[in-house]
Order: structure tokens, then sequence, then C-alpha cells
């Protein structure tokens, strides 16, 4: 088998600096790094993980903490997974994948600290489980998808979630529409509450109405967007405002349901772009947010705290891309 020796004397570099270059770490120059992982690949070269644990003192493995939900009923969680996974593995990392239902047990805890992971990326819709911030608090390397309302102490990294939903519905109001309702996802998730914010701003700032029946909460899944625009149906809106693309599926079904079109009678807007929307029927105009990229953000900025724990914790904002399709047009003539 091929030594780490034998890919630093072919690279023409240290042992050390091959095993830096290797393990992704940010000092290495880029030229080097791709010269030494070239060098590797070649020779067939895979390090002994077990081997550079004892040494380092570190696994070599971050976890990931997600809601089973998201991967029941939304395609976000089996996105994010890979997208984490494909990070992880261009840094030579492991990923642990923790699913939650319920509260975890001591074997869980045990896990996470007892040195099995280095770090661990945490989905923002786990905060409503009451163990999420002990581990926030457990000296244990995280970085946070979303927004913690009331930790600044902790990493976060998150799309822009205001900007995005007022993209979506300026994109309305510029049709010509005045009576867009909305459905949100659930208000104990800072996601929602902020593109329900944005919403309410957007029809303020161009004088429109906005009343608590013209606001269904729900739950991002088509289900709950076919009940909830069954709910907003009797206000005939011209519009709606779904707080994610799986609530727009639901809802555009609740509208040719009531024998009506979209976009002719109704236009509906969506949040996430993922893979479905495009080819929905029609295909869904929506915001979205870079899976593949929030992922490599997520696992850079984890291995640089698992570096150097002592760090400041940031807030990263990634931009939102705005997709114009034909769920959306002009209102009907009154």
């Amino acid at each position: 088998m091929p030594t780490l020796d034998e890919v630093a004397r072919l690279s023409g570099v240290s042992r050390a600096t091959a095993s830096r270059a290797l393990t992704g770490d940010a000092k290495v120059k880029d030229e080097t790094r791709k010269r030494v992982k070239a060098v590797a690949e070649s020779l067939g070269y895979r390090p002994n993980r077990a081997a550079r644990s004892l040494a380092s003192g570190k696994s070599g493995v971050i976890g990931l903490v997600l809601p089973t939900l998201l991967l029941s009923d939304d395609p976000y969680g089996a996105l994010l997974i890979h997208g984490l996974s494909d990070a992880a593995s261009r840094r030579d990392l492991g990923l642990m994948l923790w699913l939650t239902h319920q509260e975890p047990g001591s074997t869980v805890r045990e896990i996470f600290s007892g040195g099995i992971v280095d770090g661990l990326v945490v989905s923002a819709t786990a905060l409503n489980h009451r163990w999420v911030e002990p581990i926030l608090d457990g000296g244990i390397p995280s970085v946070l998808l979303g927004r913690h309302p009331s930790r600044p102490d902790v990493h976060h990294l998150r799309v822009d979630n205001l900007a995005g939903a007022r993209l979506v519905v300026e994109h309305l109001v510029s049709l010509g529409h005045k009576k867009i309702v909305t459905i949100t996802g659930p208000l104990d998730r800072v996601d929602a509450v902020e593109r329900l914010q944005a919403y309410r701003d957007v029809m303020e700032e161009n004088g429109l109405t906005v009343t608590d029946d013209m606001i269904s909460e729900s739950n991002y899944t088509p289900d709950g967007g076919l009940a909830a625009m069954a709910r907003l149906l009797p206000l005939k809106p011209t519009a709606v405002f779904c707080g994610n693309d799986q609530m727009a599926f639901g809802a555009t079904e609740a509208i040719r349901l009531a024998g009506l079109d979209v976009p002719t009678d109704i236009s509906i807007v969506g949040f996430d772009d993922f893979p479905d929307a495009r080819s929905f029927r029609p295909p869904l105009t929506t915001v979205g947010q870079d899976i593949a990229l929030l992922s490599q953000r997520a696992v850079d900025r984890l291995a640089e705290l698992i570096a150097d724990p002592s760090l400041p914790p940031e807030d990263v904002i990634l931009p939102a891309k705005f997709s114009i399709r034909r769920s959306t047009g002009a209102p009907p003539s009154q």
C-alpha cells in the first residue's frame, strides 16, 4: 500500500505538508494542495483514519443534526445530506447523520461528548427540540444552518429569507396584483416568520391591505398547502405567496379542484426552487437557496472551527436567486 511518505516525496513537500494538504488545511497553497492530491490519487493512497485520529486527537468525522420530518415530507433534508456528504468528502471527512425524532438517549449524548465527532452541523429546523440548546452550549464546534433568534454566540449560515421573500411578493405586485394572500410555514420557526414579515412589509409599502384571514399558517407540506389554500379561496385572491414550494404544489391542486386555473385565475409563487419546481405544471415562480453552496460553506467553516475553536462567531447570509416561470401572470380583469 502506498504511504504518506511516498506521496510527500513525489510531491516535493514535507510529510507534514502532505498531510495538511490532504486534510484540506486552508494554510496550504492551492497549487500545493492540488499537486499533493493528484499524486495521492495516482498512487491510490488512502489515509489511515485510525492512525491519523490517534496522532491528531481528531476523529475526522463531523455530525449532522436533522429532524426526521425533513426526510419524509421535504426534499430539503435529502439535498442537504447529499451536499454535506459531498463537501465533507472533499476534505476527507466522514459524515455522521443524526436523525432526530424525540429526546436523544444517553448513548447519543456520549457520542457527541466523547470525541467520536469533531464538530456538528445543526439544522435550525431542530431548534424547537429542547436538547439542542445543551448541544450548542456543550463546547463542540458547531455551525447552525438558519438563524437562532437569541444566540449571537453561535456560528450561523443561512439563506436571505427576507430578501428572497421580498423578490417574489414584489413580483406579484409588479404584475398588478392587489389581493395577495399567503400560506406560511410553522410560525414557531424563524424562516417562516421572516418570510411572513417580508410579505407584510411589501404589502404595506405598496399600500395594500393585509388582514389576519389573508394569512394561513401551515406545515411546509403539499397536503398542508392544499388545506390552507382551501381556507383562503373564499377571499377570492388573485395571487398567493407560499412559504415553500411544497405548499405551493398543494395550493395549486386546491385551486384546480375549485375549477380555477394557475395562473389565469390565481398566480402562485413559492420559496426554495428545488428540482420539482422546474418540472411542475405550470413551472413554479420561486426563489431558491443553493444547497450545494450552503453545504460547502458550512463544512469549510466547521473545519476552521475545529482547527481553531476560538474563532469569533459569524452570521453569514447567502443570497437567494429569483426565477420567474409560468405560475405567475397578470391578475384576471375585474
